[in-house]
């Protein structure tokens, strides 16, 4: 257990913490934007996460989901005692993994490219498909970009039980990183 604590960075660096902060505002204006033009959240692929997060063992949405963002809204219901709406619950586990997946960009950044660092964490977490916006109106993607990004920090830190960990985590959460899961399993193979 000790070398999968390894994996996980002990403080969060102060340079992550300016993108965070911004993050969290802009944030904030799209939810409050959403909540003013009365635009719901409540639609789509998020219905679906969260109808299924209440029934589990049962699966009536698309095909090609995966439980796994479904089964953290559960996990963040239980937790806030089901004070919190669904789709707002939604939406802070959205931007908790915005800011998780940050936090792991930033550790490799430092680790492959330290002179880039804060300006790569801007860019991944502003970018428009992949930053913040998408945590305002939360799919699986968010959770996904944490596990692989985990993924690729335990393995340029050579921890391969929390890679396996985490890859089995990421394919409960997103089929479309199965590759990306299969190639990186195949490099750390390789490597070795």
């Amino acid at each position: 257990m000790a070398r999968a604590a390894e994996c996980v960075p002990d403080r969060v660096p102060v340079r992550i913490v300016l993108p965070i902060v911004m993050g969290a505002a802009v944030w904030l204006g799209i939810v409050a934007g959403y909540h003013w033009m009365g635009y719901s959240i409540y639609r789509s692929d998020l219905k679906g996460y969260i109808d299924w997060s209440y029934h589990l063992n049962r699966h009536s949405d698309y095909p090609s989901h995966m439980p796994g963002f479904s089964a953290v809204i559960l996990l963040a219901r239980i937790l806030s005692f089901h004070v919190v709406a669904d789709t707002l619950l939604a939406q802070i586990v959205g931007y908790l993994c915005w800011a998780a997946a940050l936090v792991c960009a930033g550790r490799i950044l430092k680790r492959i490219a330290p002179e880039t660092e804060l300006l790569g964490l801007f860019l991944f977490g502003f970018f428009p498909l992949i930053g913040v916006s998408s945590a305002a109106d939360p799919v699986a993607d968010p959770l996904a970009y944490v596990c692989a990004l985990g993924a690729i920090w335990c393995a340029l830190k050579k921890r391969w039980q929390p890679l396996a960990w985490i890859t089995a985590a990421g394919l409960l959460v997103h089929q479309a990183f199965y590759p990306f899961f299969l190639a990186l399993g195949l490099v750390c193979l390789l490597s070795e």
